[in-house]
């Protein structure tokens, strides 16, 4: 027999996938273990997903792969409420199109800091 769609499976589940707003994210419960919660549904964007640490801190993260490469790499964003939805999921956009383009934009990041780090 197949499978509810995931939707249906797990509606009362705050904790299931589905396409993150601010709304959903205020609601996601401390557990006192870690969790995360994928961005998925219409207009979603693949690897983009809410962190939810043991303390109730949420952290927007981005899972991708770099073209050509086959190591998963995993970036921050930000944490909610201090930074938008909106932005994160922009900025997570932006580093996903360098990952398929052939860049690692993790990699940039790190370079980027060491940067600023040497100059001061």
């Amino acid at each position: 027999m197949p499978r509810k769609p995931a939707i249906l499976r797990n509606a009362a589940d705050p904790t299931a996938p589905h396409f993150l707003t601010p709304a959903s994210i205020e609601r996601l419960p401390v557990t006192g273990a870690q969790y995360r919660v994928r961005d998925s549904g219409a207009g979603a964007l693949a690897g983009f997903a809410i962190q939810v640490s043991a303390g109730g801190t949420k952290t927007y993260t981005l899972d991708f792969r770099v073209r050509g490469d086959r190591k998963s790499f995993r970036m921050t964003f930000g944490r909610f409420p201090v930074v938008p939805l909106q932005l994160a999921r922009k900025e997570a956009f932006r580093a996903r199109t360098l990952a398929m383009t052939g860049r690692n934009p993790a990699a940039d990041r790190v370079e980027e800091h060491e940067r600023t780090r040497t100059a001061r």
